[in-house]
């Protein structure tokens, strides 16, 4: 494994004016790899809600319940006024919409509901932000060195990592992993 520190930047021309920084400094350029991280997007394999678990039983429930219920509510209302089926109908479709709904939203805050009452000491991890990452493939006795230029250079929310480095390129790099950020240095009066 490897010691990558990183930085974001807000764009790929501010990346490039920090790495011209660092291979002033000493750093190669198969040490350096600047890349773009987006949004984590529906089809990344981020761990789901704990609170939307049973939703879709929840839905379920909810529409036969309730639909169930204005159906026959439909049904009375139109055995009054003689016309059965339209009434029925409209009962039975409006109160599955609204079961479903219900019974989805009622399941799923359910186990919100349980944290705000006793909430739990984990705080959720930090998801990293979008922007241009510049990544810097560093020795031990490097790092702190490295971490200062970059936020001279500009950069935002400095990490560090260990990784697989090769060929330039931070390969086993993952963008839902919440990133170590290294603390700001304490600024001196």
């Amino acid at each position: 494994m490897s010691l990558i520190v990183a930085a974001r930047f807000d764009t790929f021309p501010a990346a490039e004016d920090a790495a011209e920084s660092l291979y002033r400094h000493g750093f190669l350029d198969r040490d350096i790899s600047t890349f773009y991280v987006g949004m984590p997007t529906h089809g990344d394999t981020s761990p789901p809600d704990p609170d939307s678990q049973g939703g879709e039983w929840g839905a379920i429930v909810g529409a036969a319940c309730i639909g169930l219920l204005l159906a026959i509510l439909g049904a009375v209302t139109a055995w009054r006024i003689r016309d059965t089926t339209t009434a029925m109908l409209i009962g039975a479709g409006l109160g599955a919409y609204l079961g479903s709904l219900w019974g989805a939203l009622w399941v799923m805050g359910r186990r919100a509901r349980r944290r705000a009452v006793a909430p739990s000491v984990q705080t959720p991890p930090k998801v990293r932000e979008p922007g241009v990452l510049l990544a810097l493939h560093v020795a031990p006795e490097q790092e702190e060195h490295a971490c200062e230029l970059l936020r001279g250079a500009g950069g935002h929310n400095v990490e560090r990592a260990q990784g697989r480095w090769h060929h330039g390129e931070w390969e086993d790099f993952d963008s839902l992993k919440p990133p170590e950020l290294k603390p700001e240095p304490a600024l001196t009066p």
